[in-house]
């Protein structure tokens, strides 16, 4: 983990270099949300604690991160519960929407202020990455500990801390309990939400140890705006 964030670092510093910051960190956000989207979230969240002029890029980096949350969801329900996914489609498609508005809108304010002046520094930080992995870490244990105290009785809460770690893998546990029956329909779609929330819980939590108050501040109110959207997508479906 603390390699790839490495890497995820090294991709925005040649952005950077290559792009600008109106347009790399915006771009390698994007790309790296396909990576791991909590990573890219600190990865930017450093970007804008070491260089502030670089709060905007790195807010739209993190958000349009963001966008690959939902698209993997989708892949996921498709191969493990298609009736799951034709519950989800308007949950996920509103929750990528709203990440794709908001890291657009920081994208073109990036991309028509006028270029800042920015001390690129190193390509990456390894005090850095390894205080992020242990954050991640603690997060992730928490969820196995909780999951596991709440055994087979508690599929639904289980499922859901499971997202604080692995939404992906939350969602993949609450289709197959829904093909094996052990949760109905909307009881899957309900667990499906929760570890998407519980998802945007962690990158809150990233952005706020890495980044700078403004720069959390930022993305909280992105990841609010994504999660409303996938659970108004839940209430009006």
């Amino acid at each position: 983990l603390a390699v790839l964030v490495m890497v995820i670092n090294g991709l925005g510093y040649v952005a950077l270099r290559a792009l600008g910051a109106g347009m790399g960190l915006p771009l390698s956000g994007l790309a790296g949300g396909f990576v791991s989207s909590a990573a890219t979230h600190g990865a930017m969240g450093q970007r804008a604690r070491e260089a502030p002029e670089l709060l905007g890029p790195a807010v739209a980096g993190a958000a349009l991160s963001t966008v690959a949350t939902p698209i993997f969801l989708a892949i996921v329900l498709a191969v493990a519960s298609r009736e799951l996914l034709l519950a989800m489609w308007l949950p996920l498609a509103l929750a990528g929407a709203a990440a794709a508005a908001f890291g657009g809108f920081y994208t073109l304010r990036a991309v028509t202020a006028p270029p800042p002046r920015v001390e690129l520094g190193h390509p990456f930080e390894l005090r850095f990455a390894l205080m992020f992995t242990a954050t991640v870490t603690a997060v992730m244990l928490l969820g196995a500990v909780l999951s596991d105290w709440l055994g087979p009785r508690g599929a639904v809460a289980g499922v859901a801390v499971a997202g604080f770690a692995d939404a992906q893998a939350a969602a993949a546990s609450a289709a197959s309990l829904l093909v094996s029956g052990g949760l109905g329909l909307q009881q899957a779609v309900v667990t499906t939400l929760f570890a998407f929330s519980g998802n945007a819980v962690v990158k809150s939590v990233i952005s706020y140890v890495s980044g700078s108050p403004r720069f959390a501040a930022r993305v909280i109110f992105g990841q609010v705006l994504v999660v409303g959207s996938a659970w108004l997508g839940w209430l009006v479906s």
